[in-house]
């Protein structure tokens, strides 16, 4: 496989033809090249006189140049992106990432990247059947996050905590080690998102610490906290708690009917449904038949 070489100008980017002319690169074609397959350089000069000798699975960035940087860096972040979320492939995808890390200055961009190579060895680390190599890996993923917590706006500190907290909770089978991160991710999180992490909370008070009275305080903060388009997630939230681990299935649907009262037109669907299946939980087939 030989080296993709482009030059940008003007936002663009060029490559060689067969004919030796410079032709476009289309960003989407950029993204789908190899993580270790670009080269960038500074004039069609550079790029006549680099194409040649290019070796493939080199990928420098030449000139130097801020914007011909951020160009390839953005092609390495999409392609990062893909390999990861599309394609499930998290060990590329931290090739491409890497790469998309060195050659960015934007402080918002790395905070971003750093993110993804979080999510990148945490995904690894849950597909891995060696225990001591999960665990690696998932050192590996809160060295980022908290990398990215670093250079994070005060408004995005508290999300590296909550992916911390969600990788301890899911796999790691440490749901008490999440609550301490979740906790965290409390205190710092804005108001009108702090909701997010009191559901989680609540969620594991009832299921982990077994203790329903708080299960209940951290609802209510949450109903407090959350913003009028967002209080039927927590309405449903309390009665998926009610149904399941409580079993008191007609509080439930009580919790799902005041969902649907103040969800949006677009979510009404889901709490229409929700219902449905409550209903269906308490037999009672009429009111299924009639919210399905």
């Amino acid at each position: 496989m030989k080296a993709l070489a482009i030059y940008t100008k003007d936002g663009k980017s060029y490559t060689l033809s067969a004919e030796n002319k410079a032709i476009e690169v289309p960003a989407d074609k950029l993204s789908e090249a190899r993580a270790s397959s670009i080269v960038i350089v500074s004039s069609e000069k550079d790029l006549k006189q680099l194409l040649p000798s290019k070796k493939a699975g080199d990928a420098t960035c030449v000139s130097g140049d801020s914007k011909a940087s951020e160009v390839l860096s953005q092609a390495y972040e999409k392609l990062g992106n893909k390999l990861l979320d599309k394609d499930d492939k998290p060990e590329d995808a931290i090739v491409a990432l890497d790469r998309a890390l060195e050659l960015t200055d934007s402080k918002e961009r790395k905070y971003a990247i750093l993110t993804k190579l979080g999510e990148c060895y945490g995904e690894a680390g849950y597909h891995e059947n060696d225990d001591k190599k999960a665990t690696e890996l998932a050192d590996k993923a809160t060295e980022y996050y908290n990398k990215a917590r670093e250079i994070a706006s005060p408004d995005k500190k508290y999300e590296s905590y909550l992916s911390i907290g969600d990788m301890h909770n899911e796999w790691l089978n440490d749901s008490k080690g999440a609550i301490g991160f979740y906790e965290k991710a409390l205190e710092l999180a804005p108001a009108g998102k702090k909701y997010e992490v009191y559901i989680t909370l609540a969620f594991l008070s009832e299921t982990v610490e077994k203790n329903p009275k708080k299960t209940d305080e951290l609802y209510a903060k949450a109903l407090e906290d959350a913003p009028a388009e967002k209080k039927h997630m927590v309405y449903s939230a309390m009665a998926e708690n009610f149904m399941i681990y409580r079993h008191q299935k007609d509080k439930g649907v009580d919790y799902y009917k005041k969902a649907l009262e103040v969800a949006p037109a677009e979510e009404k669907y889901h709490a229409y449904f929700y219902i449905g299946q409550a209903y269906n939980e308490i037999k009672d087939t009429k009111k299924a038949l009639e919210n399905s």
